[in-house]
């Protein structure tokens, strides 16, 4: 069990759960706020909730099986572990978690006119 903690926290799945989850949940706040602004059809925020949250998985399942280094996308057992940059990786994932927690924390007490 411990060996696939640590590889999860190595690919950096938690990460990426967490990233997609923030950004996940401002896109619903501005999309429910359009709709109330736009009277848009109001039938668009559960197809959007639907959509991103048939998107974790996936998004989980590809961050396992492929990681980011220089040359592009590759898979994750194709990569030297000598030339794996997922410790750089995981500082970028870290700089998005922050901005939209800051994001998400401004909209949530930013007064809405």
């Amino acid at each position: 069990m411990t060996k696939i903690f640590e590889e999860l926290v190595r690919r950096n799945i938690f990460k990426v759960a967490i990233a997609y989850i923030l950004v996940g949940w401002l896109i619903v706040q501005v999309v429910a706020d359009m709709i109330a602004t736009y009277s848009a059809n109001p039938a668009i925020l559960p197809f959007i909730i639907v959509m991103l949250i048939a998107g974790l998985p996936a998004i989980l399942l590809v961050s396992w099986a492929y990681e980011i280094t220089p040359e592009g996308m590759m898979k994750t057992g194709e990569v030297d572990a000598e030339h794996s940059i997922t410790h750089k990786t995981g500082k970028t994932i870290d700089k998005i978690i922050i901005a939209a927690f800051v994001m998400a924390l401004a909209y949530y007490f930013w007064p809405v006119v």
